[in-house]
């Protein structure tokens, strides 16, 4: 995954598209009900995909134009399998059908936005919908934090 500042061509590619389905990674460790924070993937029918994350830094919004591939699929050594039942893992899960998730299914991508810091890092994008609008942002604080809105706030409608 790369940071998004300087990559916005990536989300361009996507402006136009319709969601064909929707992943959450969600971290589950076997001790608590797994996670909704975590990377948002989308599927798109022109046969893209866009992966957003906190970046590395835990800062900038991050992009990926793959498909998740989990380093914990089987087969795992038995070493990994220790790890994986003590620490967890992340794991992803389809959300297409979801609340509030299956809102936007089907839906064309009509624009965007981005949210900067203070310090002008990208830390966030909006994407708009027919709809509604998805909020992804990291906040700073080195996870993805995705919140939903009413059209109010699109932005540029597709020509």
């Amino acid at each position: 995954m790369d940071y998004l500042d300087g990559r916005l061509t990536l989300i361009d590619q996507v402006v136009g598209s319709r969601v064909e389905s929707i992943q959450r990674l969600r971290y589950v460790d076997g001790r608590s009900a797994p996670s909704d924070d975590g990377p948002l993937q989308f599927c798109f029918d022109s046969g893209e995909v866009r992966r957003f994350d906190a970046g590395g830094d835990g800062e900038r919004l991050a992009v990926g134009v793959t498909r998740w591939q989990d380093p914990f699929a089987e087969p795992l050594s038995d070493e990994n399998r220790r790890f994986v039942r003590v620490s967890g893992a992340w794991r992803e899960f389809d959300v297409t059908r979801e609340d509030p998730y299956r809102a936007v299914v089907g839906e064309r991508l009509l624009g965007y936005r981005t949210t900067r810091t203070s310090l002008d890092a990208l830390d966030g994008v909006i994407l708009e919908f027919e709809e509604l609008s998805i909020i992804l942002e990291t906040h700073g604080a080195d996870e993805l934090f995705v919140t939903w809105a009413g059209p109010h706030l699109r932005v540029r409608p597709l020509s």
